[in-house]
């Protein structure tokens, strides 16, 4: 799937996530405008996007029975998204990153920049 933002893909995305039984799938190039979460069938997509523009976007779906164990999502950029997850008697940190494959561009740089600041000021890694 190349991204989210076409008619169809959220259905076409739940639908693979329940043939193989997958409960939370990092997400990337989402190109929804606005942070948030969607109710989409029975999973809630949380989403992060780029400001001015439907382009790059990353995130998580997480399947409706795991709803009451996430902590917190947080999305810190349009490239980078995470997921606090309640898994007692340890949380789980899920990091969903997106690099263009292109070279060190200003928004590559600043995407990197980000992940930096993000690591370096985390409490309790």
């Amino acid at each position: 799937m190349l991204s989210l933002y076409r008619t169809g893909a959220c259905q076409n995305l739940t639908d693979v996530l329940v043939i193989y039984g997958i409960h939370i799938a990092a997400l990337q190039k989402i190109r929804w405008s606005g942070n948030g979460q969607l109710k989409v069938e029975k999973y809630i997509i949380y989403f992060s996007r780029m400001e001015e523009r439907n382009r790059f976007g990353s995130g998580f779906a997480v399947h409706e029975s795991l709803e009451p164990c996430i902590i917190e999502f947080n999305p810190v950029s349009e490239r980078i998204a995470v997921l606090r997850v309640d898994t007692q008697p340890l949380n789980i940190v899920l990091v969903c990153t997106h690099q263009q494959k292109q070279g060190m561009g200003t928004s590559r740089m600043r995407s990197t920049s980000n992940w930096h600041t993000l690591m370096n000021n985390w409490q309790g890694i």
